[in-house]
């Protein structure tokens, strides 16, 4: 891994966001993580797609805030509203944006937002998305970080809570077998746990105990615990009596340890390994 590469381990934040309440605390969320990296933020809006189809069914009505009266709902005037929102939705991002001194893109997208991921994430862009963001937006699979991993982005931070801000706390990262310098997962731990002041807890999933001068290192500035790979339950314990702000993941690691740390409530930042 070059030298640049460890300082700016992503080139681009990228948000989905929708125009909810929960949408745009993501994003305040979103220019957040930005600064930590030095990055521009992308800004990736959802349309409501289920409020349009709703709108061409023969049923659907609307109701007049100010006189009650009920006329039928047209998607022209859906299509309308969508686009209001979308550009109350660029004036927050270029606000956002202004307020935290980041360069800024946006976009709109209609549908799902792991289709929307899959085709505008772009390598080295980090994504940011949440349970509660978009039509559909979190998958009922098995494993919902590997499913929304499909991008060719280099990181994905998923929210499983309904609070997007980051909770006081250190900022945890897991690792494998991997050689602990040379993983994007503790580059990017390091780098949002010194922009935000907290402590940075690292816990490495080893079968057998390893001469690593890299793990030596960690030891003598951090909390390191290194842990049996196999057992979900410790590595959940641990997770839990740290309290950690954010969980920064090698998508190395397998389902279970995935699932573990996105059952924790925590947001979770999954880091993909270089190829």
């Amino acid at each position: 891994m070059n030298e640049e590469r460890q300082e700016h381990p992503f080139s681009r934040i990228v948000v989905a966001f929708d125009a909810s309440p929960q949408g745009h605390a993501l994003l305040r969320l979103a220019a957040e993580v930005a600064r930590c990296f030095e990055s521009p933020l992308a800004g990736l809006f959802l349309e409501d797609e289920a409020a349009l189809t709703y709108a061409d069914l023969p049923i659907a009505e609307e109701v007049s805030l100010g006189s009650a009266a009920v006329a039928g709902l047209s998607r022209e005037r859906m299509q309308a509203h969508s686009r209001a929102q979308a550009r109350v939705a660029r004036r927050a991002l270029d606000t956002i944006a202004v307020q935290h001194q980041l360069s800024c893109s946006f976009l709109t997208y209609r549908g799902k937002v792991t289709a929307a991921l899959s085709t505008h994430a772009e390598t080295r862009d980090l994504v940011l998305v949440s349970s509660r963001i978009g039509t559909h937006a979190v998958p009922a699979g098995r494993d919902t970080l590997a499913e929304l991993m499909q991008s060719a982005a280099s990181g994905l931070m998923a929210l499983f809570d309904t609070r997007p801000e980051l909770r006081p706390g250190p900022v945890a990262v897991v690792l494998g077998d991997e050689p602990i310098e040379a993983a994007p997962a503790i580059v990017a731990a390091r780098r949002i746990a010194e922009q935000r002041t907290v402590g940075l807890a690292v816990y490495v999933l080893r079968a057998a105990a390893t001469d690593d001068p890299a793990l030596a290192a960690l030891r003598d500035q951090n909390n390191v615990q290194v842990l049996t790979p196999s057992d979900v339950n410790e590595l959940s314990d641990a997770l839990r009596e740290a309290e950690p702000s954010l969980i920064v993941l090698s998508d190395a690691l397998g389902d279970p340890t995935r699932q573990a740390a996105a059952a924790l409530g925590r947001p979770v930042l999954l880091v993909r390994s270089p190829a």
